[in-house]
């Protein structure tokens, strides 16, 4: 009766029932891509799933250039903007990703002949990049508002959705008309844009778009854009950046895509990270934008997403080996010797990811750029070493060296912030 009454009052309870559905839409489109692993694994060549990996890091390269700060502008400046501001700022800001993009085809064309020898790349796959990263940046516009309008259900059908024409129109390219790895391409890319078509629909209906163009809003986003790139650029070094020295070091795609899934596997914790600060960003940021912010519920959030962090990063640990035993097939099992090194990253990351709440929406610029920068140097000393001299498993090693020294890095840069909540709640500093 006790566990019966402790969950008639969660679900009573809006804002558990908040972060329940954010949660259950981050795990349900997870798991689906978790489970279909085990398809992929089975209809693609170890080789394929490494070109497929090197590919989607593709679009995470661009993605800071084409989005800048802006998707983290729109996150704060809604709390902070009134209505009409708000419209003008985010209609102004929206035109620079398209203009970006544009620029980025060009480059791409130019190098189209050094991208095509080396990794054996269609023309249109290099020309895609771009667009694909406009969509995606889309689809992030379209998921910000959402969470901050409060709107879970909605974040839902938006990410079941896109989930199902991806996952859909996949299975039928690979297994129907046998297109490999490009099969899982044009499914994103359909996704995308069809989410985007939508999200357009969505910020037309509630007023976001067709603001006054006003050349007031561009001069601050090209200048907070800069640590924001670094900070991207940071974090794909972190993330992404090991499978293209895995590739370099060893010239073996086939051992890039044994990483890949075992990054994908310890990816479980991001996804987690994701889920709870969809609900926990929202927060923190309205309480910044309070005169007197509290404090206390400051460091409640943090507590509670610490805690729950580390419960998930125990349990993937403990998990993942037994479906690496009896559901992967044979040659993907070296990739469990990665894999525990890498899920210690993703947890360091976890921590760092939060407390960077703080300096992101202050617009803290120096801060940023100094930590994105550490990132690069971090990772790519830390990557190079690592697959030069260990392969594959010194980059996993490598990962999660580098993730470790980012969030003593972060805590050290906001100490006297950390210090300060600790005191005024009371709490020992041990």
């Amino acid at each position: 009766m006790a566990a019966f009454s402790t969950l008639l009052h969660f679900t009573k309870n809006k804002q558990a029932r908040a972060v329940a559905t954010y949660t259950f839409a981050n795990f349900f489109s997870k798991g689906i891509s978790f489970l279909l692993l085990f398809y992929f694994t089975k209809v693609l060549t170890q080789a394929d799933l490494g070109m497929l990996s090197l590919y989607s890091n593709g679009i995470l390269f661009l993605m800071p250039f084409i989005s800048l700060g802006i998707l983290q502008s729109i996150n704060t400046d809604f709390f902070k903007l009134d209505k009409q501001t708000f419209k003008r700022f985010f209609t102004t800001v929206s035109v620079l990703p398209i203009c970006i993009a544009l620029i980025a085809m060009a480059c791409l064309y130019v190098c189209k002949a050094t991208l095509i020898y080396k990794y054996h790349l269609p023309i249109f796959c290099i020309i895609l990049l771009p667009i694909i990263a406009v969509l995606n940046f889309t689809n992030e516009q379209l998921t910000i508002l959402i969470r901050n309008n409060n709107l879970p259900v909605h974040y839902v059908y938006i990410n079941i959705g896109r989930l199902c024409i991806e996952i859909g129109i996949a299975v039928i390219l690979i297994s129907g008309y046998t297109y490999g790895w490009l099969g899982r391409v044009i499914g994103i890319v359909l996704a995308y844009l069809t989410i985007a078509m939508y999200a357009l629909y969505y910020f037309k209906k509630n007023n976001y778009l067709f603001g006054k163009f006003s050349l007031k809003f561009i001069q601050p986003e090209l200048v907070y854009g800069i640590p924001i790139i670094a900070l991207q650029m940071g974090v794909f070094c972190l993330s992404a950046s090991s499978v293209y020295f895995i590739e370099h070091f060893t010239t073996q795609m086939a051992t890039v895509g044994i990483y890949s899934v075992a990054a994908t596997f310890a990816s479980i914790i991001n996804v987690f990270c994701i889920a709870l600060l969809q609900y926990f960003q929202p927060k923190i940021y309205s309480l910044l934008s309070q005169k007197n912010s509290n404090s206390k519920a400051l460091t409640t959030h943090f507590m509670y997403y610490s805690i729950a962090m580390l419960t998930c990063t125990c349990i993937v640990i403990m998990a993942v080996p037994f479906v690496y035993h009896y559901l992967l097939p044979t040659a993907y099992k070296p990739g469990l010797s990665y894999y525990y090194f890498i899920c210690m990253g993703q947890f360091f990351w976890a921590i760092t990811y939060f407390l960077l709440s703080f300096l992101l929406y202050h617009k803290k610029k120096k801060q940023i750029l100094f930590i994105s920068v550490m990132a690069i140097i971090c990772s790519i000393t830390c990557n190079f070493i690592g697959a030069s001299l260990y392969g594959a498993y010194g980059t996993a090693v490598a990962a999660s060296i580098s993730y470790g020294i980012i969030l003593l890095l972060s805590i050290l840069i906001l100490r006297k912030q950390l210090t300060h909540l600790l005191h005024q709640n009371k709490v020992a500093l041990i």
